[in-house]
């Protein structure tokens, strides 16, 4: 097939270093070792690319906003099952580190239904404990870096102890969290990556996480499913002059495919052949986005496509 490697199995990158990624194994992950920068594919639709957006052609994102200043930015994902979603939030994490220069403070949580604002905070204020403390387990020489967890328990403590019915004063909590955290790491990016796919949640669930930890966080990462909830969200945000993003991950059709093909299969081939989509066929791609008896259109999700080809 005059190809280095499978396009989707590959054992080795365009230099012939040999690589621990396929397409086929789970999401692309370049926060861990940058590698597969160039197996992205920019099949993603960028709603707010002025803030955002898009893929170059060396897999960074062109437009990243400014981590620094509060509040934070909230950066809505949406987007199906197989769609590329998590690859787009593991791209994000990378851009992060790369443009801090700085590993983040990574803190990643379920959103489940509560109707009570001081759980609901209390739940990601010590989640976000927890994993400072595995972060500043790393740490040697920052002074002060040891007893941060503890500091942070204490103001935890001190919020919780003086919450009146009625006045959860949520906001006061997370500001208090940033100051002590940014006494110890000043220009550690902090970022939440919010799951909020599960159906049982609305827009009404999510909206009070992203107001509550835009006080702390210099990212909201929030991944859910319906694109109608994430443009509702998005809105609702913007309304409340919050620093919103929204991103969608759709399902692609046949078009889009032959592009994605084309360049991949372009990246392996070890001499010209006479047709861009070769060992692929016009025919089997039609086959694979045939459409139903009705005459319906038919999309399917990446990770759906690069399974049957």
């Amino acid at each position: 097939m005059q190809l280095r490697a499978n396009p989707f199995l590959p054992e080795l990158t365009i230099r012939g270093q040999q690589i621990q990624f396929d397409y086929l194994r789970g999401p692309l992950s370049p926060q861990e070792n940058g590698m597969p920068l160039n197996f992205y594919f920019d099949l993603y639709d960028w709603r707010d690319q002025d803030q955002v957006g898009k893929i170059g052609q060396d897999g960074r994102i062109r437009e990243f906003p400014d981590r620094f200043g509060q509040p934070g930015m909230i950066i809505v994902i949406s987007g199906g099952s197989q769609t590329g979603r998590s690859s787009l939030e593991n791209l994000l994490l990378f851009e992060v580190k790369a443009r801090s220069k700085t590993k983040p403070i990574r803190t990643e949580f379920k959103i489940e239904i509560s109707s009570n604002k001081v759980v609901a905070a209390h739940n990601f204020a010590l989640t976000f404990v927890s994993d400072i403390v595995d972060y500043v387990d790393d740490l040697k020489r920052i002074k002060g870096a040891k007893a941060l967890p503890g500091k942070l328990r204490a103001t935890i403590a001190a919020w919780k102890a003086s919450v009146t019915e009625g006045e959860p004063n949520t906001e006061f909590l997370f500001q208090q969290l940033t100051r002590d955290v940014r006494k110890t790491l000043p220009d550690t990016p902090i970022v939440f990556c919010l799951d909020a796919s599960s159906h049982m949640n609305t827009p009404d669930t999510w909206r009070p996480a992203c107001v509550m930890l835009r006080n702390l966080a210099d990212f909201v990462l929030l991944s859910l499913s319906k694109p109608d909830h994430a443009a509702y969200l998005r809105t609702s945000l913007r309304d409340s002059q919050m620093r919103a993003a929204w991103i969608d991950a759709p399902r692609v059709g046949a078009d889009q495919i032959k592009r994605f093909l084309a360049t991949r299969l372009a990246v392996e081939r070890l001499a010209p052949v006479g047709h861009e989509l070769f060992p692929f066929t016009e025919g089997a791609i039609r086959e694979l986005f045939a459409p139903t008896r009705k005459g319906e259109v038919i999309t399917l999700s990446i990770g759906v496509v690069t399974r049957r080809m």
